[in-house]
């Protein structure tokens, strides 16, 4: 037991019962709150932050509740989180640190996102036994927060937010800021540290080409960041000297400033360029102008391809994604190598749209139609749609979480994530259908910290795949009635199958009900004990046959 005044902290040995003094946490304020984290016990001060302290009442560190600009707040609450994060309640938002990483991040009210605090100001805070967590508000508000999903944030247009609806692509700086593009809106920037959004429009002086954003890309030491437009070409931006440059490539033919919706640098520094509804575009390293890039079927006849994406690959070969299928080809030749098509499938399961390279070699391809394909390492091409394991149709985009290596799927069915280690494919409970409009094709990225973007027609989504899973509750189910062939059935009716109530077999796996074969109609109404976050919680069901004993 620990008692506190001002800056001092003194135990009470409940076996001796005497008071000692225990450690000097400095300031005038006293601890009002602790937890223990790995050995250490974290005060709580109201003004001087938190105090990591040892058994023998060595302070080991200070850590700041900050806000403002990192300012020092008014701290109310502490809380740990199964997780190891530790949840300070201030006058100012919720302040989260994570002991493990020494790193903390701030929430606070976004009137642009219907999840965020309600109120800045947070008194106190409650941890339930489902999993849950409460915050209670100076403004009256009462705020629930589900633990696996508590890093998930929505993004839409508003004011002080995104000023277009549709994002297509998503690039992120050397400071972990995040560049947005959107289709109609020009470029947006999120200042992930003020929380702070610019838009740069092609009618400002200092701006992209086209407010069709197709796609973004950095360089490697994140100081060009690459922007491909429709009608725009591509444009660059200087984050040291933050301006806009046009790099002027235009089409051979019209000399109007093409439309690009992917493009590569690659070991050659030359330009390839795409664009579904024309050719395959090529510049490179010296050339006055952009050419046209002939490409080669394996008969040596140059063959017409719609091609959605490319990239270069670790043997240097362009691998470019089509609505006919993957094709390798060689860049100096500008051959086919290898064409990865799916016969006697049908057509969607070959118009391809997006992709991804896992760690371990294989190819992730998502389908304008046709579910998701895979390109093992070992030159395997499997298809997985609602026949084996995979319902959505159309898969959007493609990630890894570095981490687990799960592979997460923006779908036309919301998102999806498939365990390697499990071979299944799963769906994410945490995302609400619907919440980023459709979800719009390789609009999906990953940070540097490991978190994952999906851009829609309304917005887009941002989360930490580490800490998300399936809802963590585990309400218990309570049968409440029992009816055989439309009559309601008790322990003391007539010819009962039932020799106690109902309610008592709740939770028991040995129990048995013993039915005739005239008895094959049956229903069992039941209730829980938790319906929080009921939309995600699946309760399993299951009716045995034993052919020896009719129990059921």
């Amino acid at each position: 037991m620990f008692l506190s005044q001002s800056g001092k902290l003194i135990r009470f040995d409940t076996h001796a019962k005497l008071f000692k003094e225990f450690a000097m946490l400095g300031g005038n304020t006293p601890a009002n709150d602790v937890v223990e984290y790995n050995g250490l016990m974290y005060f709580l001060t109201g003004k001087d932050g938190i105090f990591a302290v040892d058994r023998a009442g060595h302070i080991q560190r200070n850590i700041p509740v900050l806000a403002n600009g990192n300012k020092q707040v008014i701290a109310k609450k502490l809380y740990l989180d199964p997780m190891g994060i530790m949840w300070v309640a201030t006058q100012t938002g919720l302040f989260l640190y994570d002991p493990a990483h020494d790193s903390h991040t701030t929430l606070t009210m976004n009137l642009n996102d219907a999840y965020s605090l309600p109120n800045n100001s947070i008194w106190t805070i409650y941890a339930d036994p489902d999993q849950g967590v409460w915050l209670g508000t100076y403004g009256g508000k009462l705020v629930y927060s589900s633990l696996y999903d508590k890093t998930v944030r929505y993004f839409k247009p508003g004011p002080e937010s995104l000023n277009h609806p549709i994002v297509s692509s998503f690039a992120e700086d050397g400071q972990g800021n995040i560049w947005i593009g959107t289709e109609g809106g020009g470029l947006n920037y999120w200042n992930r540290k003020s929380n702070h959004f610019s838009h740069y429009l092609k009618s400002s002086v200092n701006a992209p080409n086209s407010n069709m954003i197709k796609s973004l890309r950095f360089d490697q030491g994140k100081r060009f960041l690459y922007i491909a437009a429709f009608n725009g070409g591509i444009t660059t931006y200087d984050a040291a000297d933050k301006r806009f440059t046009s790099l002027d490539f235009r089409n051979p033919y019209s000399q109007q400033p093409l439309t690009i919706y992917d493009f590569i640098q690659d070991d050659q520094f030359a330009w390839w360029m795409t664009d579904p509804d024309n050719t395959l575009f090529y510049k490179a390293k010296g050339d006055p102008a952009v050419g046209i890039a002939s490409i080669l079927g394996i008969d040596n006849k140059p063959i017409r391809l719609e091609i959605e994406a490319l990239y270069q690959d670790a043997q240097k070969m362009l691998r470019i994604v089509t609505h006919d299928g993957l094709f390798i080809v060689d860049p100096i030749s500008r051959k086919v190598i290898r064409h990865h098509y799916l016969k006697d499938q049908p057509y969607a399961v070959n118009s391809l749209c997006c992709y991804r390279e896992a760690y371990n070699g294989d190819l992730w391809l998502g389908t304008l139609g046709g579910g998701v394909n895979v390109l093992k390492k070992d030159g395997t091409y499997l298809n997985f749609n609602s026949s084996n394991g995979f319902p959505p149709k159309l898969v959007f985009g493609i990630l890894e979480d570095s981490g687990s290596k799960n592979i997460w799927l923006s779908t036309s069915e919301g998102i999806y994530y498939y365990e390697p280690s499990k071979n299944k494919f799963s769906k994410a409970r945490f995302y609400i259908d619907n919440s980023c409009g459709s979800f719009y094709i390789r609009s999906a990225y990953k940070t540097s910290k490991g978190e994952m973007l999906f851009g829609g027609t309304n917005g887009f989504v941002i989360f930490d795949p580490t800490s998300m899973s399936d809802n963590r509750q585990q309400p218990k189910v309570f049968f409440t009635g029992f009816l055989v062939n439309n009559l309601k059935v008790t322990a003391g009716s007539q010819n009962s199958p039932l020799a106690k109530d109902i309610s008592s077999l709740s939770n028991n796996k040995e129990e048995r009900i013993k039915l005739a074969s005239s008895q094959s109609n049956i229903e069992i109404r039941f209730s829980s004990n938790s319906y929080l976050e009921a939309e995600k919680t699946s309760l399993p069901t299951a009716c045995a046959d034993s052919r020896t004993n009719g129990s059921y």
